[in-house]
């Protein structure tokens, strides 16, 4: 645990990216281990941080429902779920992450 602690908690410099655009922003507070101080970020697309690998891995783990439109024979919605990368992300700027 301790290790896993460890390696979560280290600074990886990265670029924050919105798939929705230039003008949406990501507002998070993140705490992810017991006794680890609250950490509140408000992420600008296109810019540079050093965050928490934890932070980058749950961020980047982020799935968001979505209903298909599909139609069966008869014109009845087929209401197929499944499930798709959210609107925002990080990538590493480090080699190795």
């Amino acid at each position: 645990m301790e290790k896993m602690h460890k390696d979560q908690s280290k600074m990886i410099k990265c670029q924050y990216i919105n798939k929705k655009g230039k003008n949406e922003r990501l507002e998070m507070t993140y705490c992810l281990w017991d006794g680890d101080p609250l950490l509140a970020y408000k992420f600008v697309p296109d810019q540079e941080y050093d965050v928490p690998r934890g932070l980058i891995e749950m961020v980047n783990k982020k799935k968001v429902q979505k209903r298909s439109d599909l139609l069966d024979k008869s014109g009845k919605p087929l209401m197929q779920d499944s499930q798709e990368s959210g609107d925002d992300m990080f990538i590493p700027l480090v080699a190795g992450f």
